[in-house]
């Protein structure tokens, strides 16, 4: 069982701390679209709760992806933990300027793993996508490793959104959840809201939309905090022995 929720909420922001004017002209589009906007408001309660913790990078993915990999296979196109290349866009980095990037990404990553205090942590990667990428109200996004969460809890997260009216699918339009490197293992699910569920037509927020979508997250941590994972000696036993092969 649960004791401490912790709010993986890396794309909500706008800002750049140095460097925005090293994007050609017109990114503006981009982060328009693409940033995970009030996903803050969106995923944190309004009261204060000590065991939901929110860890939120303050700049922006086109400054910083801070939930990408080292060496991600999005590197490939340009769009690793520094982006260099977007939609037809570029953006020139010093050496400099990555060795500063990259300790805004390694601070990040140990703030998540200082809030994520023992395998009795949850992770939820919070997110939201543009509602012309998919028709799904809410995507859940899964690892398929010792990360994911029993199928009983997933099932209880997708009676929670449906109670509410909320459509659900598993990986789609998005997939996976962020584990960052841990000396423990812990579980993580990923909510990915479709923007057109708490924003209006012209992409400003929605207060009845978005009263409604937060009550059933915070429906969703309470469904985390009172799951019990059924006792298994057989998978316990297979892990230990897993463990030291």
């Amino acid at each position: 069982m649960a004791d401490r929720i912790v709010l993986n909420i890396p794309h909500s922001s706008f800002q750049f701390p140095f460097g925005y004017d090293a994007w050609d002209n017109g990114i503006h589009i981009d982060m328009e679209r693409l940033t995970d906007i009030f996903t803050d408001k969106l995923f944190i309660p309004d009261t204060s709760q000590p065991e939901i913790i929110p860890v939120i990078f303050p700049y922006s993915r086109f400054f910083c992806d801070a939930e990408r990999l080292v060496d991600d296979p999005m590197e490939k196109i340009g769009q690793g933990i520094i982006y260099r290349r977007f939609n037809g866009k570029s953006r020139m980095v010093s050496v400099a300027d990555e060795e500063r990037i990259m300790e805004f990404y390694w601070n990040y990553q140990r703030c998540l793993c200082e809030a994520i205090r023992d395998e009795n942590s949850f992770v939820v990667d919070c997110h939201s996508f543009p509602s012309d990428i998919s028709d799904v109200d809410i995507c859940i996004g899964l690892n398929d490793d010792w990360s994911r969460p029993d199928d009983k809890l997933v099932d209880d997260i997708i009676t929670v959104f449906n109670r509410y009216g909320y459509t659900t699918a598993i990986n789609t339009p998005f997939s996976n959840s962020i584990t960052p490197e841990c000396s423990f293992r812990y579980k993580s699910l990923m909510i990915e809201v479709n923007k057109k569920r708490y924003l209006s037509d012209d992409d400003l927020l929605d207060e009845s939309k978005m009263i409604r979508i937060k009550s059933a997250i915070l429906d969703v941590y309470s469904a985390i905090f009172a799951y019990k994972r059924a006792p298994s000696c057989i998978l316990w036993i297979s892990y230990n022995q897993n463990s030291s092969a």
